[in-house]
C-alpha cells in the first residue's frame, strides 16, 4: 500500500484535546509536509495535531508469557486516629461522666481535665491555648473555643 500525501480538508486520526479521545479529524494546516492544526469532526474544536498513541508494548520478558504474575497484598494503611481512641479508652474507662466539667465557649479548661459536651460527649483535655482548647474524645481530636 502506498502512503498518501496528505493535504488540508482530508480526514486522520488524532487525539481530541476537548474529547480526550482518538477520534476523526480534518486537517486545517500543513507544515513542510506535516500536519500542524486539525479541527475534531465531533466537538468541532480547533488545535495542534496530537497523532494517536502507538500501541504499548508488554512489559512481560521475553520467556515469561502466559506465566501468572503474583500480586503481593498491599500493605494496610495505619489509622492515624487508632492511637488517639486507644487513649481515650484508657483514660475514660473508670471515669464517671458526671466527674466532667460541661462545656462553655466561656469556661476555662486545664490540662488533663475531663469535659462534658453536649454533641461530642466525654473528653479530655489535651492542649491549652489562648480561647481555645484541643479536647480529646472519643471520635477524635476536636478543637473548642473558650473563654
Amino acid at each position: 500500500m502506498r502512503n498518501k500525501i496528505l493535504s488540508s480538508g482530508d480526514t486522520v486520526e488524532a487525539r481530541c484535546t476537548r474529547c480526550k479521545t482518538v477520534l476523526n479529524h480534518t486537517i486545517v494546516a500543513l507544515v513542510d509536509g506535516r500536519i500542524a492544526r486539525v479541527v475534531c469532526n465531533t466537538c468541532r474544536g480547533e488545535h495542534n495535531y496530537h497523532p494517536p498513541a502507538a500501541a504499548r508494548k508488554s512489559a512481560v520478558a521475553p520467556g515469561t508469557a502466559g506465566v501468572a504474575k503474583v500480586a503481593k497484598p498491599r500493605a494496610l494503611k495505619k489509622d492515624p486516629e487508632a492511637a488517639d481512641r486507644q487513649e481515650w479508652i484508657e483514660l475514660c474507662a473508670d471515669i464517671d461522666a458526671e466527674r466532667g466539667i460541661a462545656y462553655s465557649m466561656t469556661g476555662k479548661f486545664r490540662m488533663n481535665a475531663f469535659v462534658r459536651h453536649l454533641a461530642f460527649g466525654l473528653g479530655i483535655v489535651r492542649r491549652v491555648d489562648i480561647g481555645k482548647v484541643e479536647v480529646l474524645f472519643q471520635d477524635g481530636k476536636k478543637l473548642l473555643k473558650t473563654g
